[in-house]
């Protein structure tokens, strides 16, 4: 009969060896059936825990992608909004001008013009509002 190899929990090799006069005991082959069924409830025991945790490993790396794919795409939303100041700098420079235009129309008596313009100054006012409402994006460290 040939030697076992041993494993973390199953019995080890000397318990498994014997001569051909111990095997024809009857004893000694219930004992050898009862240390394969416990070898078998070892093996099925490891197996379902391997399998548990093959489980665990898939369902937290398919929650791992899902979590990159999140900070990827809020990175780029990010992004897209460091230029914030700047477009809030340019909105106040095109806000100043409508309203030197409009004071222009104002003096020289064309107030439909002028209204005009003021209210095209408070939409604009307004999305600097809407902008700076929003959250702001963290400073990036280098």
């Amino acid at each position: 009969m040939p030697a076992a190899h041993p494993s973390p929990e199953g019995p080890s090799p000397e318990r498994i060896e014997a001569t051909p006069e111990e095997l024809r005991n009857v004893g000694a082959i219930k004992r050898l059936l009862h240390e394969l069924a416990e070898a078998k409830a070892a093996h099925r025991t490891a197996l379902s825990e391997l399998k548990a945790e093959r489980d665990r490993n898939e369902s937290l790396t398919a929650k791992a992608s899902s979590y990159e794919r999140d900070c990827s795409v809020l990175q780029e939303r990010i992004g897209c909004s460091d230029y914030r100041d700047r477009i809030e700098a340019l909105i106040l420079v095109v806000i100043i001008a409508l309203l030197t235009f409009a004071v222009d129309f104002a003096r020289s008596g064309n107030w439909k013009n002028s209204a005009g313009l003021v209210i095209l100054t408070l939409i604009l006012l307004a999305v600097i509002h809407l902008v700076r409402r929003g959250p702001r994006p963290k400073k990036k460290e280098t």
